[in-house]
């Protein structure tokens, strides 16, 4: 049996935010790391769920599509 494909240039990942602010600031951070060894094509966050949740955090997800350099 063959294990599935994997795409190393889609970095995606899932976190509790408070607000807009601080899901965009989770995301520019994750850029800085990203952007050392990969180029960036392209980004995206996207929230999940508009209700919140224990201590009023929100769902975000995240998306990042690289290129090698």
């Amino acid at each position: 049996m063959d294990a599935p494909k994997i795409d190393h240039n889609i970095e995606r990942w899932v976190a509790f935010c408070q607000n807009e602010e601080a899901a965009e600031k989770e995301l520019q951070d994750k850029l800085l790391i990203v952007a050392q060894k990969k180029l960036i094509v392209s980004a995206k966050k996207q929230l999940v769920d508009s209700k919140s949740h224990p201590h009023n955090l929100y769902i975000y997800k995240f998306t990042i599509f690289t290129a090698p350099k």
